[in-house]
C-alpha cells in the first residue's frame, strides 16, 4: 500500500484533476458556467501547460532533430488563428486566439532551439 501515499507535489495534481473532471461539469451544471467558458479556459490551460512543457525542454536542450518546416508551419497555423480570431465574434474567438498565441510561442521556442543548437559547439 506504500503506492498509494502521495507527495504534496501529488496531492496537489489528484486535486487539479479533481477540479477538473468534477467542478467544471459541476459548474456548468449548476448554471454557474457556461459551457463556452468551461471550454475556452480548458483550452486556455491546455495551451498554457504546453507552452511551458516546451519551453522547459528547449532550457534542457532536450528537443533533439527538429525538422525546419515545423516552426514555419506552427507560425503560419498560429497567425491564421490569431487572425481568424480577430475578425469572428462569439465564444470561438477565445480559444482560437488562445492556441494561435500558444503555436506562435511555440514556433518562437522552437526557432530559438534550433538557433542554439547550431551555435554551441558539438
Amino acid at each position: 500500500m506504500k503506492d498509494l501515499q502521495l507527495s504534496n507535489r501529488g496531492k496537489a495534481a489528484y486535486a487539479s484533476l479533481c477540479v477538473a473532471c468534477c467542478g467544471f461539469p459541476m459548474l456548468v451544471v449548476l448554471g454557474f458556467l457556461s459551457l463556452g467558458a468551461a471550454f475556452a479556459i480548458g483550452v486556455s490551460l491546455t495551451a498554457a501547460i504546453g507552452v511551458a512543457a516546451l519551453a522547459y525542454l528547449v532550457v534542457r536542450h532536450k528537443t533533439g532533430h527538429i525538422p525546419a518546416m515545423l516552426p514555419r508551419a506552427l507560425g503560419f497555423a498560429g497567425v491564421v488563428l490569431v487572425l481568424v480570431a480577430f475578425f469572428l465574434a462569439g465564444p470561438i474567438n477565445i480559444p482560437a486566439l488562445t492556441t494561435g498565441i500558444a503555436l506562435l510561442a511555440s514556433s518562437a521556442l522552437l526557432v530559438l532551439s534550433k538557433s542554439e543548437m547550431a551555435s554551441s559547439p558539438a
